[in-house]
């Protein structure tokens, strides 16, 4: 059974999301719930592609995004290249509406504005929650990212990377004013799933995420929500929501296209 801990908020089986003040706020509330959780918060700086292959260990960026593309176009297009949103699970379409949102940010001139949030468990294991989708995007968008990482093992992954410049908060600035610190327990559904998995616990482990002021629509999280709905449409080397261009396809592998 957890206790519930006071950090500013009651923080057990229950959601609770605090909205920031700024930079001071958030390393207050840091290190309180790096205490209550038994954990120690980190901060890397890098572009997306960096950020890859130094955390997740990957190689070759390339090949990481193709692949992961198209796993997306075959689930979404498995049975036919022109899909509604409100005709398919929310699973199949989710990320590809997500890659038209993303896309359609840059478009408006918006950076990348959130900091992705890696969990980590030892063993190289990284569970990515919110920011694997934003992964994928390290051919378009090539400034540096803020990643947030939360170690469950109070402390090794800066032993673990010592290679990258893994540093602790207060020897860094991120402009979290307005954002929301999320605090959650993945016991209460098994989710998010990955940090659940990865954490080894049945009964789950406390998590936090740092959010943007303002939640996701609702549609992005379940795309069957969209009226009137969205067309998807994979059309020779080019996939389109709405019309708008998502992924084309050169030399045989898919790529984000601005």
């Amino acid at each position: 059974m957890i206790k519930q801990k006071y950090i500013g908020l009651s923080w057990g089986r229950e959601y609770s999301s605090l909205p920031l003040e700024g930079w001071v706020n958030f390393l207050t509330l840091t290190k309180q719930a790096d205490d209550v959780s038994k954990t120690k918060t980190f901060v890397y700086k890098a572009p997306i592609s960096t950020v890859v292959n130094d955390l997740l260990r990957t190689s070759d960026y390339d090949n990481y995004v193709s692949f992961e593309l198209q796993k997306q176009v075959d689930k979404l297009f498995r049975k036919s290249d022109i899909v509604k949103s409100n005709e398919v699970g929310a699973d199949r379409s989710v990320k590809i509406n997500a890659f038209d949102f993303i896309l359609e940010t840059f478009r408006a001139g918006y950076p990348i504005l959130d900091p992705l949030c890696f969990h980590y468990f030892g063993n190289s294991n990284f569970a990515l929650h919110p920011g694997y989708t934003r992964l994928l995007f390290g051919n378009v968008y090539k400034e540096d990212v803020d990643c947030i990482i939360f170690d469950y093992t109070n402390g090794k992954v800066q032993d673990d990377f010592k290679h990258i410049n893994i540093i602790t908060p207060d020897e860094t600035f991120i402009d979290v004013k307005e954002k929301r610190y999320l605090f959650g327990h993945t016991g209460i559904d098994k989710s998010p799933r990955q940090i659940h998995k990865l954490s080894g616990n049945e009964d789950g482990v406390m998590y936090r995420e740092l959010l943007g002021k303002n939640p996701i629509p609702d549609e992005l999280a379940d795309p069957r929500l969209y009226n009137p709905p969205r067309t998807y449409k994979k059309e020779k080397e080019v996939v389109t929501v709405d019309g708008r261009k998502v992924l084309e396809r050169n030399k045989g592998s898919w790529e984000l296209t601005l």
